[in-house]
């Protein structure tokens, strides 16, 4: 064998290892994503399907779900605000998307921008201190 065979071997077992630490690190962010998501779920009392058969986002498994989204898709699930004067609220206060994209975003099907983001946070702010919308 020569030095040339010794650092092609060297370089292949280099890729081969770089692949598996990818695949090892990806394994990772999916276990963390997964405790993620099952401490909000307990933080709001929530599980796969709530007591009244309510279903809730099949993306719950990807992670994709912020605490904000959860609570919101909580209340409109379970009545306590409907989706429409969430929305209505939201664009009060400066919301930029139209509701289909705002019944996506709850839903995990869609991304708000940051803004509307701020924004949703400061409606649900307001209802949880003033307790309407």
């Amino acid at each position: 064998m020569t030095d040339a065979d010794d650092v092609l071997r060297a370089r292949a077992n280099l890729a081969a290892a770089t692949a598996r630490a990818a695949a090892a690190e990806r394994r990772l962010q999916a276990v963390r994503r997964y405790h993620e998501l099952h401490q909000l779920l307990r933080r709001f009392h929530l599980s796969r399907t709530s007591g009244g058969g309510v279903q809730l986002p099949h993306l719950l498994d990807a992670g994709t779900l912020s605490a904000l989204r959860l609570k919101t898709v909580d209340w409109v699930s379970t009545g306590r605000v409907g989706l429409k004067p969430l929305w209505l609220g939201f664009i009060s206060l400066g919301g930029e998307c139209g509701i289909l994209e705002f019944d996506a975003y709850l839903h995990g099907a869609w991304e708000m921008s940051e803004r509307d983001h701020s924004v949703l946070e400061q409606v649900c702010w307001e209802y949880e201190t003033f307790g309407s919308l």
